[in-house]
């Protein structure tokens, strides 16, 4: 499927006052592995009197290839639950073996409703990959996560119905270039980088060997200081004091 079309549905309120988005927004063709967050930023009710109890994550599905991987990450006050659907004739495999499902939604439920004061934010983390291990998708794409938004009051809102003057209230993470494969434009300037990290170093070095050479210096002559004003004390005057 050429089309990427990964629709966030988030249950909010009859009027949005914000949007929920990626914590992490861009990743190139060499990453594969992809971690990020939803952000929910705020709660269903205006007044105050509604919170968020529960958010659904869906992984989109493709003809030809499938998100796999997927994982939700911990979060205090929230449990997980998972639900699959089959992906056996994708022919994937993993260290050998075939995979037969792929994760088809992450669920947090609140153990005490997100009032409106808080914020969220549900990591999840994902592969892309088509069954030959290669990035399945091109620069310039986005990848938009569904996600809904389940409130105190029984309602939810689907933000791929919410839209602003750009599109739509969607989270999604756009596809970027890899900068590392800019025709060895990065090896020359990772050079730099290490040529002026060993300078910097350098100066460093020398500037720690002067203050430890200045410092002997000062102890030096602050001996000799004390030895010629013991050495100016008349020996009546010592044998006074002593």
């Amino acid at each position: 499927t050429s089309l990427l079309q990964i629709i966030l549905m988030l249950s909010l309120p009859a009027v949005a006052r914000g949007h929920a988005s990626c914590t992490t927004n861009e990743m190139t063709t060499s990453d594969k592995y992809m971690s990020t967050s939803i952000r929910i930023g705020h709660a269903c009710g205006y007044d105050g009197g509604t919170g968020t109890t529960k958010v659904v994550i869906t992984f989109p599905q493709f003809d030809d290839w499938a998100i796999t991987s997927i994982r939700g990450g911990m979060m205090w006050n929230w449990n997980y639950s998972y639900t699959t659907r089959n992906i056996e004739s994708l022919g994937y495999t993993s260290h050998g073996s075939a995979v037969s499902t792929a994760v088809d939604t992450i669920t947090f439920i609140a153990d005490k409703p997100m009032t409106d004061e808080l914020y969220a934010d549900f990591p999840i983390k994902f592969k892309l990959a088509d069954t030959s291990g290669s990035f399945p998708l091109s620069v310039g794409d986005k990848l938009y996560i569904p996600t809904m938004q389940h409130c105190t009051n029984n309602t939810f809102r689907d933000w791929a119905n919410e839209t602003d003057t750009e599109g739509a209230y969607m989270p999604y993470i756009t596809v970027v270039d890899d900068d590392s494969d800019d025709d060895g434009d990065d090896d020359d300037t990772s050079s730099e980088r290490k040529s002026a990290a060993a300078v910097l170093m350098g100066a460093c070095a020398l500037a720690l060997s002067t203050v430890v050479l200045m410092t002997l210096v000062w102890l030096v002559l602050a001996v000799q200081d004390l030895k010629l004003q013991i050495g100016t004390v008349p020996t009546a005057d010592l044998n006074n004091k002593l």
